[in-house]
């Protein structure tokens, strides 16, 4: 049985977050809904979480919070 992975980038991370390209945000939400039902392993490295929260309060001016619970 072959496993069905893929490693999910910032830039791939950013199109669904912002959402600034409409077609390819929508393609990358359709690819994280149907990786479940096709048995797709997704991986997002640490680099890329934190590569995303740069890019999301450098750029965009968003502000990323982690809960003090965490």
């Amino acid at each position: 049985m072959t496993a069905n992975k893929a490693v999910i980038d910032t830039s791939v991370l950013l199109k669904f977050l912002i959402k600034d390209d409409p077609a390819k945000a929508q393609v990358v939400e359709k690819l994280l809904k149907e990786s479940k039902s096709k048995d797709m392993t997704l991986y997002v490295l640490p680099v890329t979480v934190l590569e995303t929260v740069w890019v999301t309060e450098k750029v965009f001016g968003l502000n990323a919070r982690i809960s003090e619970s965490l």
